[in-house]
């Protein structure tokens, strides 16, 4: 059966070796990059969000940030429905460190500079275990809280935003919603645009400019009653209406302080 191309996530601090892979990726139509990062922690959140079939991971990230060892633990800890197939690349040569490595979930080591080694080697590695993909060990108990959570966040969410008006059918408003989920969730306010600009697969500068139409048309159309009872942060009188930022931070902070 055909599922198309495997979605991949490259966490790799080199430059030399992005490149690499990007070459290799662009020259076959098995598998495709949903993401390539230098970061632990953002690796995480794109395991969490993209949900990859396959994680190529490499240890140590000196140029980095975080630590092979210590992602490969988290992801451990988080519910993502089916578990990746992981691929742990490495200079290091500890049968220690590999046995470490595999307790905490590798599937797959590579030293890389055993005879041979290219990405095309990874990525054959990860394609044939494609199939044996298994569901995550947090359980099913954990993904109904998660997603129980989830929707309850979101129906918040909607809810704040109908009581000010903010249209449902211009596009602005599902990256407002989007920005303001991960400032709950725990994300970096100053990052909510660009988590949400990367979740659409849009520049940052359109969700920006969509998100500011949104508002704007908001406060043309909703009452200033309404606005004043429902919306009490400041914003520059000159403006005329909340700044995208601003906005998204006073909803993710006062949702966030709320919820359960």
């Amino acid at each position: 059966m055909d599922h198309g191309p495997m979605k991949l996530l490259l966490i790799e601090d080199s430059v030399d070796e992005c490149v690499k892979y990007k070459d290799c990726a662009n020259n076959r139509k098995d598998i495709i990059f949903i993401a390539m990062t230098g970061s632990s922690n953002e690796g995480l959140r794109y395991a969490k969000t993209r949900l990859p079939e396959g994680i190529i991971l490499d240890l140590e990230l000196h140029h980095g940030e975080g630590f092979g060892l210590d992602f490969l633990a988290k992801l451990k800890d988080i519910h993502i429905g089916l578990r990746p197939v992981i691929a742990v690349t490495t200079n290091i040569r500890s049968e220690v460190v590999y046995d470490r490595a595999h307790d905490l979930g590798a599937d797959l080591i590579f030293w890389k500079k055993q005879h041979g080694y290219n990405p095309s080697m990874v990525i054959n590695a990860l394609l044939d275990l494609r199939g044996s993909r298994l569901p995550s060990t947090r359980g099913t108990l954990e993904s109904e809280c998660n997603e129980d959570r989830k929707n309850r966040i979101n129906e918040r969410i909607d809810r704040e935003l109908n009581l000010i008006g903010l249209p449902i059918r211009l596009k602005g408003r599902k990256y407002i919603r989007e920005a303001i989920f991960n400032i709950v969730e725990g994300e970096d306010p100053a990052k909510a645009l660009y988590i949400a600009a990367e979740s659409f697969n849009v520049g940052y500068n359109a969700v920006f400019s969509a998100m500011k139409v949104v508002i704007e048309r908001a406060w043309q159309t909703t009452s200033i009653d309404d606005l004043e009872k429902y919306y009490t942060a400041c914003f520059d009188i000159n403006e005329g209406n909340p700044y995208p930022t601003d906005f998204v931070f006073y909803y993710g902070k006062k949702i966030r302080d709320s919820i359960d």
